[in-house]
């Protein structure tokens, strides 16, 4: 029962000094990592509005994933692909770009190398209407599969 304390009591120290130190943790395999934002979103957007991007480093296990897209603080599971990813730390975006009367949200992932990066995967870009003017949650999900 001590043990099990002290272990506890360690691993909170120390998830607790990567934080404040900002080293990017790996997902575990039940947790979702999220790159999400909430935004206000005209109802008839036009091309002049400007493109908002969300961009993380996050450090993932060796695995597969499901990477889609959240809009109205959904996962869209239909607008996602699987992915296979070795591990590592990945440079995450996540976009919504404002067109004629709707708009397109767009992803990618770029494993970060100090000499020679990688070129970058990409979710396929997919477009949304948005009826009025709202405040709403928008980005992208990891979701490993291991």
């Amino acid at each position: 029962m001590r043990l099990a304390k002290m272990w506890s009591a360690a691993t909170v120290t120390a998830a607790a000094l990567l934080a404040v130190i900002g080293i990017p943790s790996p997902a575990s395999a039940a947790a979702t990592a999220y790159n999400t934002k909430s935004s206000t979103l005209a109802g008839s957007p036009t091309d002049g509005l400007a493109t908002i991007c969300l961009t993380k480093n996050i450090a993932l296990a060796s695995g597969a994933y499901k990477w889609g897209y959240v809009m109205y603080g959904t996962n869209y599971d239909t607008e996602s692909r699987n992915i296979s990813l070795a591990a590592g730390t990945y440079k995450w975006t996540q976009c919504i770009d404002p067109r004629n009367g709707f708009y397109d949200l767009s992803g990618s992932l770029q494993v970060i190398v100090d000499t020679d990066p990688l070129p970058p995967a990409y979710l396929p870009v997919w477009s949304v209407d948005i009826v009025s003017t709202t405040t709403m949650t928008w980005g992208g999900y990891l979701d490993p599969a291991f």
